[in-house]
């Protein structure tokens, strides 16, 4: 069992964060530890998916699909 300590949307940047999304899932991505998720809410244009699987694998973490509509994906990535 996983638990989600973040949730990182990758369409854009969030207003008052200065932080670039990408950049903060990267840095996120490296400081999660066994038993934790991030969840990420991206679009295929924006950022593919298959992307996320690739940093994923290099993290030795895993990554999961929870919805998609379209283009708009929801995935979780953790660390069993």
């Amino acid at each position: 069992m996983v638990v989600v300590v973040e949730t990182i949307d990758l369409r854009g940047r969030v207003e008052g964060c200065g932080l670039n999304p990408m950049v903060k899932l990267l840095e996120a991505l490296r400081d999660l530890k066994q038993g934790e998720a991030i969840e990420v809410i991206g679009e295929e244009s924006v950022a593919p998916y298959s992307f996320l699987e690739d940093v994923a694998r290099n993290l030795d973490a895993k990554i999961t699909i929870r919805e998609k509509k379209g283009e708009l994906y929801k995935a979780l990535i953790y660390k069993e």
